[in-house]
């Protein structure tokens, strides 16, 4: 589901902004893919529901669905005492966080657009993006096979930390060949297409730059795309460690605190974005057709990496005294 619901937006997003149709990230696009993205919304949702239709009675609700009457001061309790919860939050947040501001599209058309550019208004934006996000979910799939059978031999501990260290180590590698970018060079620029892709006038004009480039963000992409929805059903765990502890069988309790944490974090991502775009004067929003402006690479070296890099550091610290391992 969250393959093919973030797949079919992020396939869909630049083809709809394509010059034949939107021409860019406008108000235009924005009417079409609003009601595309609420049909998909809702299709995966009743999906949900038939999937979870069986299970989700009383007979299987734990301490006989018997309901807990809780308080603030009870919140806070669970909080403050449920360690594997808190180390959860940092986690499942940080690695939240990070995707967040990673597939951020202002952030996007900055990487393949405005600093693609070679000459005024030419930019290789629509032969990248699509490309980039095809290989980027292509690198998923086996990752998403291999986070599961990891899960089902050593638990889910091991597997998030095992492929939040394999993302660390690739965009290692990412980082470097955004250091190595240099403006107006094709040689040191991202570079698959001459034209765009959807146009009738393109040829292959891919370098070495692209290969590396492409293979560090595809397998680092597919390792943290694979890990992202990782800690959601490890609140069960939690869940079940509370009800050790406390006494308590409350996992609706223990699910919304982690989803509270997990939405205020995911809606920092655009503030994050714009507040860093303001360090570097950019005062609107850029999108495909916007040129480049000097500081530009640093914006993106700093949220298409460093902040994912700092958030994988922060999930692997607190993974290390999570105590609900597969053992």
């Amino acid at each position: 589901g969250s393959l093919v619901g973030m797949g079919a937006m992020q396939f869909l997003a630049p083809i709809i902004a394509g010059d034949n149709i939107a021409g860019d990230y406008n108000a235009t696009w924005f009417a079409i893919m609003t009601p595309i993205g609420i049909a998909i919304s809702v299709a995966l949702t009743i999906l949900a529901i038939i999937g979870i239709w069986e299970k989700d009675q009383t007979k299987y609700f734990g301490l006989g669905g018997k309901q807990e009457q809780m308080s603030i001061k009870d919140y806070i309790g669970i909080i403050k005492n449920n360690k594997p919860l808190q180390r959860l939050m940092i986690a499942g947040g940080g690695c939240k966080l990070a995707l967040s501001i990673a597939t951020n599209v202002t952030v996007l058309c900055m990487l393949y657009g405005c600093m693609t550019q070679f000459a005024p208004g030419q930019n290789r934006y629509d032969s990248l993006y699509l490309i980039m996000m095809v290989m980027g979910y292509v690198f998923s799939a086996p990752f998403f096979l291999l986070t599961v059978r990891t899960s089902q031999k050593h638990g889910q501990k091991k597997s998030l930390m095992t492929y939040v260290t394999v993302a660390l180590l690739c965009y290692v590698g990412v980082l470097v060949m955004l250091l190595l970018w240099r403006q107006g060079d094709p040689a040191w620029n991202l570079s698959v297409f001459e034209g765009t892709l959807f146009g009738a006038d393109f040829r292959l004009s891919l370098n070495l730059y692209t290969i590396l480039f492409v293979l560090f963000f595809g397998v680092g992409y597919g390792a943290y795309y694979s890990t992202a929805d990782m800690p959601i059903p490890m609140v069960a765990d939690c869940a079940d460690y509370e009800t050790y502890r406390s006494g308590k069988f409350i996992p609706g309790i223990m699910g919304t605190l982690f989803s509270l944490v997990d939405k205020l974090v995911s809606s920092l991502s655009a503030t994050v974005v714009s507040v860093a775009l303001l360090f570097i004067g950019v005062h609107d929003l850029p999108t495909k057709a916007t040129p480049y402006a000097p500081g530009m690479n640093w914006v993106v070296i700093a949220l298409f990496c460093l902040v994912p890099m700092v958030a994988w550091l922060l999930t692997l610290w607190s993974m290390k005294g999570y105590e609900l391992d597969g053992k």
